[in-house]
């Protein structure tokens, strides 16, 4: 059943309290954040809530929003954050609460299917889709709204797909597509969202397939090789075309396998021109014709490989058809035969079967269909008959079946139906018959099942419904009956599974539900009950189970709920009927009172006391075994006192509130162990929701490894963190939630181990690391974070192994490494991070080895 409230279990860890976290995550429902349901189903349940945190006692801000599919399972969540209403984002969604954060959607199922990360209104950040399964179908980066970075997809064996790259919205770079075994199949180069570069495809054996070459969007050779290059496996060229601003140039060709001409011929700025030419795979001609300028001329023909004719056509000197094109099959037979004028069907068309039937007989004018068309079965048999007159349906189209019997006839008028259409079935009997007016029903539809019983009859004026729909089960008992006036039921709508079972009986005026709506199961007994007042619920609803007990229980005043709304478990056998949940409203459709959900033993799951709307009085939940899970105390909508939550897992949280705010001892213990033992994780102190005070961390056996002290929900002054068996580990210090001061890390025997000092969260002055023995190991000068002049290391026999200069975080001056024994191994020098001058290398012998480099480049 659904729960009245969240769980939430917070963890406040040292870095946690100091980090904020990127958006990837939906922001937690703190148990203080006030919900209020905005949009409703008909039904009354709840469609979207908006959460709203508190800021103090008396502000607060939306913060989260929650869609509903209407069986109450989340359809999607999302955070939220206030924007000013004068902003555009304002503008786009018409309200301040924008999508700050993370969004998150679900199929009905409870699956993800997307997760969306937003700033202030706009995606910024990652868009993730999954499949059902939860695998990754494709990621893609947002940035202010716009596409920005890289976007892949994924095939559902979780292999990648294809993969691209967005500048401002427009691709830019490889944009790649795979294999299912992951080899290469298609790289495309775009430029500022323009294809320019090579386009390579390969099979997925790895061999290339094609290339072609664009140049700012458009086909384009390079002068030397031609710009569209297809390929068989075995690298042989199957088709070369060359290009210039993407218009075909040049001579066309086409390979045979075994590298004979299939296809040759010439373009001219984008227009053929010269002869084209077909041949077989022994090179004799197959067919062949004349072009100029892209205009045909002459004799245009081709043969099939066995001498057969494919098709003949004969042209003027202008390019003009003289006589219809004739297409053949390979054994001979005439397969079309259609003429052209300016490239465009014109005059008659036909079409033959295989076996010499003709199949369709068309008439074209200016690439239209105009007058007659007939198309005919394999029998020879009229198939269909119509007639087009200025590109629009004219007269009466028909329509046989095979046998001979007419199938169809709808009259047309200036292409809209008009006037009786009929329809038969192929045995005779008649199917369909009704009136069109201007291709809208107008007056009685009448239809039949094959067997000659009426199935069902519409009355309707200028294509709405007008008076009476009926409808008749093929043994001629009637299933269903309503009334309409222009388009809208009035009175009562029965419809029957049969003629013995009610499926429901509804009430309607003018188009809108009133009265008493009533369902039915199959088997005769009552599914629900539900009163309307146009068109919404008004008064009771009762639901039950296919064995006749009790589902639902409800009222509703004008589309509201109000009083007592009742659900229950489906009944066991020899076991008395559970009830699922009690909710109680008032007049104005607030909660009201104590609103309890119950287990499926009866034990009660959940206790939620409300006062006209607002949480007032005790909540709290519990498992099947009574054990309490949540408990929290409200006056009037604001948490106040003690508040507790046990998760699946074991931990406990234990708040204190204060007018809805976090005030006082805060703490969160590990789940119990073994022996019973129950250990603090975290303990915090917070005033007026900030945390105030020391935060201890403790490990799950008690000890406690860290101790930071807060003012104002930030770190301020010492933090210690401590080593699993409870030795100190580090010493820091903070200001305004940013390490300011020495900090100090410390060997498990309590000895320096390394020392830094820190401004305003960055290093800054002299880092130095020591051996047990408290030597010096090393020494690193920062500046605000960046390495900034001489750095060295030193071994346990205080003999130097590592010197370098930095500047402004990069190596500027010598560096130098030397063996444990304090000879050199490397001498060298940088400017401005590269290298520059001798690079001297010793060996254990002293021989010495040298290159010279100058910015960055090795030179003789």
């Amino acid at each position: 059943m659904k729960k009245i409230f969240f769980l939430l279990i917070p963890m406040l860890t040292l870095t946690a309290l100091a980090e904020p976290k990127p958006f990837q995550v939906l922001k937690q429902r703190e148990p203080n954040w006030r919900s209020e349901v905005v949009q409703t189903y008909p039904n009354g349940g709840s469609k979207v809530i908006i959460f709203f945190e508190p800021l103090d006692v008396n502000k607060e801000r939306a913060a989260k929003e929650i869609h509903l599919y209407e069986n109450g399972k989340i359809e999607s969540e999302m955070d939220l954050t206030v924007v000013d209403k004068d902003s555009s984002v304002a503008k786009t969604y018409g309200t301040v609460n924008v999508p700050h954060g993370t969004k998150v959607e679900f199929d009905r199922k409870g699956n993800v299917t997307k997760i969306t990360s937003y700033k202030e209104g706009l995606q910024d950040g990652e868009e993730k889709f999954l499949f059902p399964d939860g695998k990754i179908k494709s990621l893609t980066q947002y940035k202010a709204g716009i596409r920005e970075g890289s976007t892949k997809t994924f095939y559902d064996t979780g292999e990648l797909k294809e993969e691209g790259h967005y500048i401002n919205g427009q691709l830019d770079g490889d944009y790649v597509h795979y294999h299912a075994n992951g080899v290469k199949a298609l790289l495309i180069p775009y430029k500022n969202g323009v294809v320019d570069g090579k386009i390579l495809e390969w099979f997925d054996s790895k061999a290339l397939k094609s290339q072609r070459r664009y140049v700012n969007g458009k086909l384009q050779g390079d002068g030397k090789n031609p710009a569209l290059v297809i390929y068989d496996e075995e690298r042989s060229i199957l088709e070369a075309l060359d290009f210039e601003d993407g218009k075909p140039i040049g001579t066309h060709l086409r390979y045979y396998p075994n590298g004979k001409e299939m296809y040759r011929c010439s373009y001219v700025a984008g227009n053929k021109h010269g002869q084209e030419t077909f041949y077989d795979e022994e090179g004799t001609v197959l067919g062949s014709g004349q072009y100029n300028f892209g205009k045909p001329m002459g004799n245009h023909w081709k043969n099939f490989p066995n001498g057969q004719s494919n098709y003949v056509a004969k042209y003027s000197s202008e390019g003009e058809l003289l006589e219809p094109i004739i297409e053949y099959s390979e054994n001979g037979a005439k397969l079309r035969e259609f003429f052209q004028k300016n490239g465009k069907l014109n005059g008659s068309f036909y079409e033959w079967y295989g076996n010499g039937q003709l199949k369709n007989s068309y008439q074209y004018a200016g690439g239209e269909r105009e007058g007659e068309q007939i198309e005919y079965y394999p029998s020879g048999q009229i198939k269909l008959k119509t007639c087009f007159s200025n590109g629009k349906l004219e007269g009466t189209h028909e329509e046989w079946y095979e046998n001979g019997s007419v199938a169809k006839k709808i009259p047309f008028k200036n292409g809209l139906k008009s006037g009786g259409v009929s329809e038969w079935y192929d045995n005779g009997n008649i199917r369909l018959m009704t009136q069109y007016k201007d291709d809208m029903p107008h007056g009685m539809q009448s239809i039949w099942y094959a067997n000659g019983n009426l199935q069902q009859k519409v009355e309707f004026s200028e294509g709405q419904k007008d008076g009476w729909h009926r409808e008749w089960a093929e043994d001629g008992s009637l299933i269903y009956e309503a009334k309409f006036e222009k388009g809208l039921p009035q009175g009562t709508i029965v419809k029957w599974y049969n003629k013995e079972n009610l499926h429901y009986r509804f009430q309607f005026v003018n188009g809108k539900r009133c009265g008493k709506q009533e369902w039915f199961y199959k088997n005769g007994s009552k599914e629900k009950v539900a009163f309307y007042t146009d068109d919404i619920l008004d008064g009771k609803l009762l639901g039950w189970y296919p064995d006749g007990n009790l589902q639902i229980e409800q009222e509703f005043k004008k589309g509201q709920p109000v009083g007592r709304h009742t659900q229950y478990y489906p009944k066991e056998q020899n076991k008395p009927q559970q009830v699922a949940q009690v909710f109680y409203y008032d007049n104005n459709s607030k909660l009201h009172g104590d609103q309890k959900t119950f287990h499926l033993n009866g034990t009660v799951e959940a206790l939620v006391g409300y006062e006209h709307g607002e949480l007032n009085g005790k909540k709290s939940l519990y498992d099947q075994s009574g054990a309490l899970l949540e408990e929290g105390n409200y006056k009037l909508g604001k948490l106040d006192g003690k508040y507790f939550e046990k998760g699946k897992d074991g931990r406990e949280v234990h708040f204190t509130f204060k007018n809805n705010l976090k005030h006082g001892p805060h703490v969160i213990y590990f789940p119990s162990n073994e022996k019973g033992e129950k250990f603090k994780a975290i303990e915090a102190n917070y005033i007026n929701d900030k945390i105030e005070g020391k935060v201890i961390e403790y490990n799950e056996k008690g000890i406690k490894i860290a101790e930071t002290n807060y003012h104002q929900n930030m770190k301020n002054g010492p933090a210690t963190i401590y080593s699993p068996d409870g030795k100190l580990f580090m010493q820091l210090s903070f200001k305004n939630d940013k390490k300011d001061g020495l900090a100090v890390q410390f060997y498990p025997n309590g000895k320096i181990f390394r020392q830094v000092p820190f401004v305003d969260d960055a290093k800054h002055g002299e880092e130095k690391t020591f051996y047990e023995n408290q030597k010096l190991a090393s020494i690193n000068v920062y500046n605000m974070d960046n390495l900034d002049g001489i750095s060295k290391y030193w071994n346990e026999n205080e003999l130097l192994i590592f010197e370098g200069e930095y500047k402004d975080g990069k190596r500027h001056g010598h560096f130098n490494k030397y063996y444990p024994d304090g000879k050199p191994y490397l001498l060298q020098t940088f400017v401005d991070d590269k290298l520059h001058g001798a690079k001297r290398k010793y060996d254990q012998n002293g021989k010495e080895t040298v290159m010279h480099y100058k910015a960055g480049k090795k030179v003789n």
